[in-house]
């Protein structure tokens, strides 16, 4: 009976039991700046917040350069190989270069015919 009364006590007693804990476990401490926000910075302030210009012919050559690689850039791409404002490469391609819009190209500068080095006729197709 004894035996009976200690599994019915045992069977009312709750399985979890709650702990109190006086201090906190924490597995994750949030910092306020990352090393990787701390790089990213430290490259920005080096590079330079303002790009200032270079003189127009200078820009121009390195354009030049640019397209004897490759005959169709974006913006971007050549923003980033001369290290200017979009705003003044703009200016300059507006003068020099077509911007395409049609589906091959699209969104892509292309020399003006008088600025190419290359002579691409209409009935053969350009070797690459």
């Amino acid at each position: 009976m004894r035996m009976k009364c200690n599994r019915i006590c045992k069977a009312m007693q709750p399985v979890r039991m709650v702990q109190k804990v006086d201090k906190a476990v924490v597995a994750f401490k949030p910092t306020n700046q990352h090393a990787e926000n701390v790089m990213k910075e430290k490259t920005k302030k080096d590079q330079g917040a303002r790009v200032a210009r270079a003189s127009r012919e200078a820009v121009m050559d390195m354009i030049f350069q640019a397209f004897e690689k490759h005959q169709y850039y974006k913006l971007v791409d050549l923003q980033a190989i001369t290290k200017q404002p979009q705003n003044f490469i703009r200016e300059i391609l507006t003068d020099i270069a077509v911007y395409n819009t049609a589906p091959p190209h699209k969104s892509m500068w292309e020399l003006k015919q008088e600025y190419r080095n290359y002579k691409q006729s209409a009935d053969e197709p350009m070797e690459q």
